[in-house]
Protein backbone atom coordinates (compact mmCIF):
# COMPACT_ATOMS: atom_id res chain seq x y z
CA UNK A 1 0.00 0.00 0.00
CA UNK A 2 1.38 3.42 -0.98
CA UNK A 3 2.09 6.02 1.67
CA UNK A 4 2.64 9.77 1.53
CA UNK A 5 3.98 12.48 3.80
CA UNK A 6 4.09 16.29 3.66
CA UNK A 7 6.82 18.44 5.19
CA UNK A 8 7.83 22.07 5.45
CA UNK A 9 11.60 22.44 5.16
CA UNK A 10 13.64 25.58 5.81
CA UNK A 11 16.35 26.93 3.49
CA UNK A 12 18.87 24.53 5.10
CA UNK A 13 16.50 21.63 4.28
CA UNK A 14 15.79 21.04 7.96
CA UNK A 15 12.25 19.79 8.66
CA UNK A 16 10.24 22.38 10.61
CA UNK A 17 6.82 20.67 10.31
CA UNK A 18 5.49 17.37 9.02
CA UNK A 19 2.30 15.39 8.60
CA UNK A 20 1.76 11.87 9.77
CA UNK A 21 2.38 9.20 7.15
CA UNK A 22 -0.86 8.30 5.47
CA UNK A 23 -2.08 5.74 2.98
CA UNK A 24 -4.50 8.05 1.20
CA UNK A 25 -4.65 11.62 2.55
CA UNK A 26 -1.87 13.69 4.10
CA UNK A 27 -2.77 16.91 5.92
CA UNK A 28 -0.23 19.31 7.38
CA UNK A 29 -1.28 22.34 9.41
CA UNK A 30 1.59 24.78 9.76
CA UNK A 31 1.15 27.56 12.32
CA UNK A 32 3.99 29.88 11.38
CA UNK A 33 4.90 32.38 8.69
CA UNK A 34 6.95 31.13 5.77
CA UNK A 35 10.52 32.38 5.42
CA UNK A 36 12.43 32.90 2.21
CA UNK A 37 13.96 29.60 1.14
CA UNK A 38 11.22 27.44 2.70
CA UNK A 39 9.89 24.52 0.67
CA UNK A 40 6.98 22.12 0.91
CA UNK A 41 7.97 18.54 0.22
CA UNK A 42 5.69 15.71 -0.80
CA UNK A 43 7.13 12.24 -0.30
CA UNK A 44 5.44 9.17 -1.77
CA UNK A 45 6.50 5.58 -1.22
CA UNK A 46 5.83 4.61 -4.84
CA UNK A 47 6.28 6.67 -7.97
CA UNK A 48 5.02 7.39 -10.52
CA UNK A 49 1.54 8.16 -9.24
CA UNK A 50 -1.30 10.63 -9.56
CA UNK A 51 -2.07 12.91 -6.61
CA UNK A 52 -4.36 15.81 -5.89
CA UNK A 53 -2.50 18.58 -4.07
CA UNK A 54 -3.48 21.84 -2.46
CA UNK A 55 -0.40 23.49 -1.03
CA UNK A 56 -2.27 26.67 -0.06
CA UNK A 57 -5.97 27.29 0.54
CA UNK A 58 -5.82 30.44 -1.63
CA UNK A 59 -4.85 28.33 -4.67
CA UNK A 60 -6.97 25.73 -6.43
CA UNK A 61 -6.37 22.02 -5.91
CA UNK A 62 -4.58 20.34 -8.81
CA UNK A 63 -4.34 16.78 -10.06
CA UNK A 64 -0.68 16.16 -10.78
CA UNK A 65 1.41 13.27 -12.04
CA UNK A 66 4.34 12.71 -9.68
CA UNK A 67 7.27 10.99 -11.40
CA UNK A 68 9.68 10.92 -8.44
CA UNK A 69 9.37 9.79 -4.81
CA UNK A 70 10.05 13.31 -3.49
CA UNK A 71 9.06 16.67 -4.94
CA UNK A 72 9.95 20.09 -3.57
CA UNK A 73 7.74 23.15 -3.96
CA UNK A 74 9.56 26.45 -3.40
CA UNK A 75 7.50 28.97 -1.42
CA UNK A 76 7.47 32.07 -3.68
CA UNK A 77 8.83 35.38 -2.42
CA UNK A 78 9.50 38.77 -4.00
CA UNK A 79 9.04 38.97 -7.77
CA UNK A 80 7.85 35.35 -7.92
CA UNK A 81 4.70 36.36 -6.03
CA UNK A 82 3.54 38.92 -8.64
CA UNK A 83 1.49 36.36 -10.55
CA UNK A 84 -0.14 34.87 -7.43
CA UNK A 85 -3.00 36.11 -5.31
CA UNK A 86 -1.58 38.18 -2.42
CA UNK A 87 -3.37 35.77 -0.06
CA UNK A 88 -1.26 32.79 -1.16
CA UNK A 89 1.37 31.59 1.32
CA UNK A 90 0.79 34.60 3.59
CA UNK A 91 -0.10 34.73 7.27
CA UNK A 92 0.71 32.20 9.95
CA UNK A 93 -1.90 29.47 9.46
CA UNK A 94 -1.43 27.14 6.50
CA UNK A 95 -3.32 23.97 5.59
CA UNK A 96 -1.44 21.77 3.11
CA UNK A 97 -3.07 18.65 1.67
CA UNK A 98 -2.21 15.83 -0.71
CA UNK A 99 -3.98 12.61 -1.57
CA UNK A 100 -3.58 9.73 -3.98
CA UNK A 101 -6.12 9.52 -6.78
CA UNK A 102 -8.20 6.39 -7.21
CA UNK A 103 -7.91 4.75 -10.63
CA UNK A 104 -11.57 5.59 -11.36
CA UNK A 105 -10.88 9.31 -10.79
CA UNK A 106 -8.42 9.36 -13.69
CA UNK A 107 -11.31 8.82 -16.12
CA UNK A 108 -13.31 11.81 -14.87
CA UNK A 109 -13.52 14.75 -17.26
CA UNK A 110 -11.34 17.60 -16.02
CA UNK A 111 -8.92 20.26 -17.18
CA UNK A 112 -5.80 18.17 -17.82
CA UNK A 113 -3.60 21.26 -18.04
CA UNK A 114 -4.57 22.85 -14.70
CA UNK A 115 -1.61 23.22 -12.36
CA UNK A 116 -1.38 26.46 -10.33
CA UNK A 117 1.77 25.04 -8.68
CA UNK A 118 3.74 24.75 -11.92
CA UNK A 119 6.97 26.70 -12.08
CA UNK A 120 7.72 26.36 -8.36
CA UNK A 121 8.66 22.66 -8.52
CA UNK A 122 11.95 22.09 -10.34
CA UNK A 123 11.25 18.53 -11.51
CA UNK A 124 9.09 15.47 -11.09
CA UNK A 125 5.62 17.04 -11.56
CA UNK A 126 3.28 17.21 -14.54
CA UNK A 127 1.45 19.00 -16.11
CA UNK A 128 4.39 21.30 -16.68
CA UNK A 129 4.82 24.23 -19.06
CA UNK A 130 7.83 25.37 -21.04
CA UNK A 131 8.52 28.17 -23.49
CA UNK A 132 11.33 29.37 -25.71
CA UNK A 133 10.74 32.99 -24.67
CA UNK A 134 13.01 34.44 -22.03
CA UNK A 135 10.75 36.12 -19.50
CA UNK A 136 12.32 34.86 -16.29
CA UNK A 137 12.58 38.38 -14.91
CA UNK A 138 8.83 38.98 -15.00
CA UNK A 139 6.64 36.26 -13.47
CA UNK A 140 3.49 37.98 -14.75
CA UNK A 141 4.31 36.61 -18.23
CA UNK A 142 5.68 33.17 -17.25
CA UNK A 143 4.42 30.07 -19.11
CA UNK A 144 2.83 28.70 -15.89
CA UNK A 145 0.24 31.50 -16.04
CA UNK A 146 -1.53 29.74 -18.92
CA UNK A 147 -2.37 26.76 -16.66
CA UNK A 148 -2.90 28.43 -13.26
CA UNK A 149 -6.72 28.40 -13.47
CA UNK A 150 -7.16 32.18 -13.19
CA UNK A 151 -9.56 33.35 -15.88
CA UNK A 152 -9.48 37.15 -15.46
CA UNK A 153 -8.41 38.51 -18.84
CA UNK A 154 -9.60 42.09 -19.31
CA UNK A 155 -6.07 43.41 -18.77
CA UNK A 156 -2.55 42.05 -18.33
CA UNK A 157 0.18 42.34 -15.75
CA UNK A 158 0.21 41.36 -12.10
CA UNK A 159 -2.45 39.14 -10.47
CA UNK A 160 -5.21 38.54 -11.50
CA UNK A 161 -4.23 39.52 -15.05
CA UNK A 162 -1.08 37.43 -15.43
CA UNK A 163 -0.62 35.65 -18.76
CA UNK A 164 1.98 33.97 -20.91
CA UNK A 165 4.07 36.46 -22.87
CA UNK A 166 5.69 35.93 -26.25
CA UNK A 167 8.31 38.64 -25.70
CA UNK A 168 7.33 39.84 -29.20
CA UNK A 169 9.02 36.82 -30.79
CA UNK A 170 7.62 35.52 -34.07
CA UNK A 171 8.89 32.03 -33.25
CA UNK A 172 7.43 31.95 -29.71
CA UNK A 173 6.36 28.50 -28.56
CA UNK A 174 4.55 27.32 -25.46
CA UNK A 175 4.59 23.64 -24.49
CA UNK A 176 2.44 21.63 -22.13
CA UNK A 177 4.16 18.48 -20.92
CA UNK A 178 1.92 15.75 -19.55
CA UNK A 179 2.47 11.97 -19.37
CA UNK A 180 -0.92 10.99 -20.77
CA UNK A 181 -0.96 7.35 -21.86
CA UNK A 182 -3.61 7.46 -24.59
CA UNK A 183 -3.76 10.74 -26.49
CA UNK A 184 -6.46 9.37 -28.78
CA UNK A 185 -8.99 9.73 -25.94
CA UNK A 186 -8.29 13.41 -25.50
CA UNK A 187 -10.26 16.09 -27.29
CA UNK A 188 -8.91 19.00 -25.23
CA UNK A 189 -5.26 18.55 -26.18
CA UNK A 190 -4.15 17.24 -29.55
CA UNK A 191 -0.41 17.29 -29.03
CA UNK A 192 2.25 18.01 -26.41
CA UNK A 193 3.31 21.22 -28.12
CA UNK A 194 0.86 24.00 -28.83
CA UNK A 195 2.08 26.73 -31.15
CA UNK A 196 0.71 30.16 -30.32
CA UNK A 197 0.79 33.09 -32.72
CA UNK A 198 -0.40 36.67 -32.39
Amino acid sequence: MSEMKLKVLNKSFITVAFSRESTNLAVLTYFSSYNEGDVISLEVSEAPCYCEIQFDDALRPAVIFVSEKSIYFEIPFGEKRKALTPKAFSGNCHVITARFLYESELEIRRNLALNPYDGFVKRGVFPHTETNTDLQIDETFAPRNAVDGVWANISHGKFPYQSWGTNKRDDAEWKLLHPIKDWAKINLLVQHCLNVSD
